[in-house]
């Protein structure tokens, strides 16, 4: 049996990898301290069981269940008693609080061998999934929001939070990040506009979507039209459409 544990402390890591070693002689134990590097690994693993902490920096332990739901065993672990635990007694997927004692353990290892040995059923699947959508609208925040994308084999998951601008053409959207590194999401450009903070971030041409924070100036030329300076140094043009709305943000 091979499982993942993901959690940003490292000696919740090594407390939960104790006792499933206890309870596991055989398995083969994974980790990630990092939520989003944890989706590389899963898919490239694809574990059997799959220990998640919820509130991580970043990508929450929700968000990932969603992606890994109905491929892995998902338990989840944390210190935090408010995120509806009856919603977790569900034959697939188990819920435990820290500090956990031995004998709560005991009983999640009941639950995780019988869902390796029976598997999820389609209808509590979906109960499963809804609870998590539920949950996940409590405890997600802006800073925290994902963008899943779709690869050859796996998906990614980047933070909307790294993200300095999009440019769209059609069904793609490239992605920039302030890693400097650009990623092609198919995706409608108005699709990922509903998913950005429009507090944060700001449309500029039909095409072209930035951070507010990245400018660092605007220019204008004797004709009158805009372009926005990143402070990585790109250049946008500013379209007649969406001038208005960039000047009332530096009046």
């Amino acid at each position: 049996m091979k499982v993942l544990i993901v959690d940003n402390e490292q000696l919740a890591i090594d407390n939960l990898a104790s006792l499933l070693r206890e309870h596991f002689p055989d398995c083969e134990i994974i980790e990630s301290d990092t939520p989003s590097k944890a989706v590389d690994m899963f898919f490239n693993e694809r574990p059997d069981v799959t220990f998640l902490d919820i509130e991580m920096p970043g990508i929450n332990g929700v968000e990932l269940a969603k992606i890994f739901l109905g491929k892995s065993v998902i338990v989840f672990v944390t210190g935090h008693k408010g995120f509806a635990i009856e919603a977790f007694n569900l034959g697939a997927t188990d819920y435990l609080l820290k500090p956990f004692e031995h004998n709560r353990f005991a009983d999640s290892v009941v639950r995780i061998n019988d869902s390796l040995s029976n598997g999820v059923p389609g209808q509590e699947l979906s109960s499963i999934k809804h609870a998590l959508d539920s949950i996940c609208q409590h405890i997600s925040k802006a800073a925290h929001k994902i963008v899943p994308i779709k690869e050859v084999g796996k998906i990614r998951v980047i933070s909307i939070e790294d993200i300095v601008y999009l440019s769209g053409s059609g069904n793609y959207v490239e992605i920039f990040l302030k890693n400097g590194q650009m990623i092609l999401h198919r995706e409608k450009m108005s699709t990922m506009e509903d998913k950005l903070n429009e507090q944060e971030f700001i449309r500029i041409h039909r095409s072209s979507i930035v951070r507010f924070s990245a400018i660092s100036e605007l220019t204008t030329s004797k004709r009158g039209d805009y372009t926005v300076k990143l402070k990585n140094g790109a250049e946008l043009p500013v379209s007649r459409q969406f001038k208005a709305e960039i000047l009332s943000h530096f009046r």
